[in-house]
């Protein structure tokens, strides 16, 4: 399925594999497939930010890129 991820003031069309399931009660499940990855040079994100970041939680190696992920339910 087609989208757009707006993202630091940057907009990037992506492609959602997603998965759509009627629940119990008439409830409406929908979940990725597979994870989209999101590259934040992609974004415009300085890669300075991310060594602030680090920095701010104790040194810890961060990635440019992180698997993104969601389970939505609807009523």
């Amino acid at each position: 399925m087609p989208a757009t991820l707006e993202f630091h003031g940057k907009a990037k069309e992506i492609k959602l594999n997603i998965l759509a399931a009627k629940t119990y009660e008439n409830r409406l499940l929908i979940t990725f497939i597979q994870p989209v990855i999101v590259d934040a040079n992609d974004y415009g994100i300085p890669a300075e930010n991310l060594t602030n970041l680090a920095n701010t939680v104790g040194g810890l190696s961060l990635s440019n890129k992180v698997a993104v992920n969601f389970v939505l339910t609807f009523k």
